[in-house]
């Protein structure tokens, strides 16, 4: 189990929420519920104890005492349900997520993103560089790419030679000659390469061996790809690594300005995964201009939204979760406040028609996956049968007249935990969807929250 020394905040907050010992048991709708010991199903469900305030002395971070201010009235899960190993695998992907705050931050500031340089060969070899605007700062994310022969590729970190190798850069790239010179040298060796400190993300990876050649085809010929043929790749490039704070000579994140574009944890590298994943996009379209001339297109408006960017490895982060508790029980419990929001939020018509909106779209995503086998995990196939579960309670729960409008997301919630946990973390992610309804404040203070003061 990850948690901070000493009481973490979501330990403390939830102890706020009962002078009475905190029980798990089946209320009067069937659902398994958090209640105190000697309180009805009905008073649970549709008028949620409210917690008392208590005298919160013990040591924090900055980070923790903001996230204090936010927690008022509503009651949050229990830090050992929601820090179980099991939980925090089954977790998905959130508005408060690092590439959709990230995407946020972005169009709130009109950050302007340009292609500066695409000096590219018919077979998708050259250099390419992207220039991000962000209104006050400026920033390059320079590509170096090449073929290499399928037999030469590995997801494996130790890898000696990549398909895309590139870096995100402060400043105008194609300005400076003198610095592209060294990065043309020094971003294809990566870890062998040393670095100047106006770098502050490298990364590399590979074309989909399976589909990158198929696209380039299909748009050559004038047609669209298949959604039959491509619907479980999700990617048409595949990274390998971000590196950034300081390796290879690179800036360390200690020194960016904490009101920065990039300040946030991963934001750097969510920028650049942003820029590796249009370049993904721009070279198969470049590829298939030159296979078919005047028959090839371009992908259209659905298809240029639904590739990413793969991801083969994620090793570092495991050694990360376990030397930096302070921080992952920060980011752990941004979540944690926003689902308290929800849950007990009023359901307003807006609201529910929210709710709906995501479920559809959740559906719609997972049923086009496949059935493989991802053990421990739920392949799309299995998830989207669980988001059908999610929506026809929902509903059945919107057309109870004995469930009160303050009750019915907390009711979806609990109903989502007793079918289990990957249903109910699901459910949270949908949940937190209403985020912009509930405070208009919400995603700036908790996008804030990223931050974390590590000092003790």
């Amino acid at each position: 189990m990850i948690v901070a020394t000493g009481p973490t905040l979501l330990r403390e907050v939830a102890r706020r929420r009962s002078d009475r010992p905190i029980t798990f048991g089946i209320d009067e709708l069937g659902t398994l519920g958090a209640m105190p010991t000697g309180t009805s199903g009905e008073s649970c469900r549709d008028e949620p104890q409210q917690p008392k305030a208590a005298n919160m002395t013990t040591s924090s971070t900055v980070g923790e005492r903001r996230l204090r201010d936010l927690v008022l009235s509503e009651p949050v899960r229990d830090p050992e349900l929601v820090m179980s190993p099991r939980r925090l695998g089954a977790a998905r992907l959130t508005r408060y997520s690092f590439s959709r705050t990230m995407l946020r931050r972005a169009a709130a500031g009109s950050w302007k993103v340009a292609r500066t340089r695409f000096d590219i060969d018919d077979d998708g070899a050259g250099e390419t560089i992207y220039l991000v605007d962000t209104g006050d700062h400026t920033f390059s994310f320079v590509a170096f790419t090449t073929i290499l022969d399928e037999s030469l590729h590995t997801d494996r970190v130790v890898a000696g030679q990549w398909e895309i190798c590139g870096a995100l850069v402060d400043g105008d790239l194609s300005r400076d000659d003198e610095l592209a010179a060294l990065l043309r040298s020094e971003v294809p060796k990566q870890e062998r390469g040393r670095l100047p400190a106006s770098v502050s993300v490298l990364t590399r990876g590979n074309r989909s061996v399976r589909f990158f050649d198929y696209l380039v085809d299909t748009l050559a010929s004038g047609n669209q790809p298949s959604g039959d043929h491509v619907a479980d790749a999700g990617y048409i490039m595949r990274s390998t690594a971000f590196y950034g704070n300081g390796k290879f000579g690179m800036r360390s994140f200690e020194g960016l300005d904490s009101t920065g574009p990039i300040s946030a944890p991963y934001r750097a590298q969510m920028v650049a995964a942003w820029c590796f994943r249009e370049l993904s996009y721009d070279v198969v379209e470049h590829c298939a201009r030159a296979r078919g001339g005047d028959r090839a297109v371009r992908f259209d408006a659905e298809w240029s939204r639904f590739f990413g960017l793969g991801n083969a490895t994620g090793l570092g982060l495991v050694p990360y979760a376990f030397k930096h508790p302070r921080v992952i029980d920060s980011w752990v419990g941004i979540r944690e406040v926003a689902l308290a929001k929800a849950r007990f939020a009023d359901a307003s018509d807006e609201r529910i028609e929210i709710v709906r909106h995501w479920l559809n779209k959740t559906i719609a995503h997972f049923e086009n996956g496949t059935d493989a086998d991802c053990t421990p995990f739920l392949n799309p196939l299995a998830v989207s049968e669980v988001a059908e579960r999610l929506g026809n309670e929902f509903e059945a729960l919107v057309a109870r007249p004995d469930i009160s409008t303050s009750g019915l997301f907390d009711a979806w919630y609990r109903s989502a935990e007793a079918d289990g946990v990957e249903t109910a973390e699901l459910c949270v992610s949908l949940l937190l969807e209403l985020g912009p309804t509930l405070d208009s404040d919400l995603d700036d203070e908790l996008d804030q929250l990223l931050v974390v003061d590590e000092s003790v």
